[in-house]
């Protein structure tokens, strides 16, 4: 499949409020550039966008 293929080259940013950000979720296309800045950190690991049954997009802080 085409979509899986080209996965690492999609780019999302979740930013969960946007008057007070102090954290972002973005997907791995952005990693080479935020390793590159200074004034940006990395906090975790890598993983996989997860869903409820319902097929809602789960923010990582509702993740369990």
């Amino acid at each position: 499949m085409a979509v899986a293929e080209e996965s690492d080259k999609i780019r999302i940013a979740q930013i969960s409020n946007t008057k007070q950000i102090n954290r972002i979720w973005l997907s791995s296309a952005y990693l080479s550039e935020i390793e590159e800045r200074d004034d940006l950190e990395i906090d975790g690991e890598l993983e996989a966008m997860k869903f409820d049954e319902s097929g809602n997009q789960l923010w990582p802080a509702e993740r369990g």
